[in-house]
């Protein structure tokens, strides 16, 4: 995972590193990175483009759209898992009914649970 790699450099780098600073930067705009040209990377980074490059192929990448691909399948994953079942605001029983008629449904057990 792209975010294994980052913090890997990062954490084996010093910190005036070139790889420290993309690696940095790449985490801290991921989402953004994606839709920035190498020119933007690299200028936000104080690099130069071939720098960019050699760090991409470095993290295993053909060429920089298979790395933003990776930028890309990260932020689509952060989106579907970082979903909340239950809030502490609402109404648990309504919030378990809700999530077991979605999941098959449980309504026996929810009257015995809740009586």
């Amino acid at each position: 995972m792209i975010v294994d790699k980052l913090n890997v450099i990062i954490n084996s780098y010093d910190e005036q590193s070139t790889k420290y600073v993309i690696s940095q930067f790449i985490i801290n705009n991921i989402e953004k990175v994606p839709n920035m040209s190498i020119n933007e990377i690299a200028q936000s980074c104080h690099t130069s483009k071939s720098q960019i490059s050699k760090y991409i192929q470095s993290l295993g990448y053909v060429n920089m759209a298979d790395f933003k691909d990776d930028c890309r399948d990260y932020m689509s994953g952060i989106k579907r898992t970082n979903k909340k079942s239950f809030y502490l605001s609402e109404d648990i029983k309504k919030q378990y009914i809700s999530f077991t008629n979605q999941k098959g449904g449980a309504d026996n057990f929810l009257d015995l649970l809740f009586k």
